[in-house]
């Protein structure tokens, strides 16, 4: 798991959309890293932006619950 989330960062340093969807999810579920909701939405936003539709599904959550930043 450590291997994947390593992987997962390169790919979302270069720019690879779905690989920062991915680290939202891990970040806002706790899976292989300790849970961080700002990190979530960090990549979730970095995503969005790029006009992927279930990050910006996920920015509209932390929105609707007060937690958007």
């Amino acid at each position: 798991l450590v291997q994947a989330l390593h992987y997962f960062e390169q790919s979302a340093n270069q720019g690879h959309v779905e690989s920062n969807y991915i680290l939202g999810q891990c970040y806002k579920h706790a899976v292989g890293v300790p849970k961080n909701e700002k990190l979530a939405f960090k990549y979730f936003s970095i995503a969005a932006e790029k006009n992927y539709s279930k990050a910006q599904y996920q920015l509209a959550r932390y929105y609707e619950n007060g937690l958007g930043g």
